[in-house]
């Protein structure tokens, strides 16, 4: 689902993958403890990106007809308008809010890629990704994220990764360059990452996806430096080496110490609801659902 926190404190949260809110918008005012649904934004929203203007809109990704239209969801008001159409396709993508306030992505399934550009209200092709991120089986990739130096991340399902750097003002193209591999022939289906204080990249990996198993079982736990190029593995929840979940069951969430907490979801799609599991804190034991708390940037 997308999710952004409005200026004013308030959480915009719209579409899901499963379940009956796929087509819904709804925002949540923590003051007021009470949520409010937005006007139907008319089509699927589904797993969409989304992302958070310099004027406080939202620009809203649609899982609907060609997969790339966009609305704008304007707060004030509680209104959706027409947004801009993207060059390509982006469902399974991953947005990056860029630190020129632009948004990149890379279309789903190529190497051609595109930025919007709050100020022209369009999306423009930048360089094209020099390696391709989506696998050939399930159109999956990973996460992605805007790194302390100003480079744009892009984790791959098939264990390829991508530096984007935004271009000077006045020029679209940009740059790409490669990143390492990820190890053991490793990949990233539907994963997400989250980047820690220090700067590390802390994210989850499989087996890259084949022509029998879009999402291999076996989720490994990495921190990789973007710096050195390093991968170093990691406890995974419940103190093993490879917990045996694929890598599309996790969600990872920033603590404000520091840490990321890792929640793992797992749902057969034949059960009328998901069942939802975290591990539970134990100290002094390793912590497995919270990584890297202040002090220790292993786990903790």
């Amino acid at each position: 689902f997308s999710s952004q926190l409005l200026r004013d404190g308030r959480l915009y949260v719209a579409g899901g993958e499963y379940g009956t809110g796929k087509s819904a918008g709804e925002v949540y005012d923590p003051i007021a403890n009470t949520w409010t649904a937005t006007p139907a934004p008319g089509q699927t929203v589904s797993d969409a990106n989304s992302a958070i203007l310099p004027d406080g809109r939202v620009l809203q990704a649609l899982v609907a007809g060609a997969l790339n239209g966009t609305l704008l969801w304007d707060p004030a008001t509680n209104a959706y308008a027409p947004g801009p159409t993207m060059n390509g396709i982006h469902n399974e993508s991953v947005w990056v809010k860029l630190a020129d306030q632009s948004t990149a992505m890379v279309d789903r399934h190529a190497l051609t890629a595109e930025r919007y550009v709050p100020a022209s209200n369009t999306w423009v092709r930048t360089a094209d990704c020099p390696v391709a991120l989506y696998d050939d089986y399930g159109y999956e990739k990973g996460g992605a994220l805007l790194l302390p130096d100003g480079r744009a991340l892009f984790l791959g399902a098939t264990g390829h990764t991508a530096f984007f750097s935004a271009p000077p003002a006045g020029q679209t193209a940009g740059s790409w360059t490669i990143g390492p591999d990820m190890p053991g022939g490793r990949g990233t289906p539907d994963a997400p990452c989250s980047l820690l204080p220090n700067g590390k990249v802390f994210m989850v990996a499989s087996a890259a996806p084949n022509s029998t198993d879009t999402f291999p079982v076996g989720s490994t736990f990495f921190e990789f430096n973007p710096t050195t190029f390093v991968y170093t593995a990691v406890v995974a929840p419940g103190n093993v080496a490879i917990h045996n979940t694929a890598t599309y069951v996790w969600t990872f969430l920033s603590l404000p110490d520091g840490s990321v907490k890792a929640q793992g979801k797992v749902w057969l799609k034949s059960e009328p609801e998901p069942a939802a599991w975290t591990v539970e804190r134990t100290d002094p034991a390793p912590l497995a659902e919270r990584h890297g708390a202040p002090g220790d940037r292993k786990s903790t």
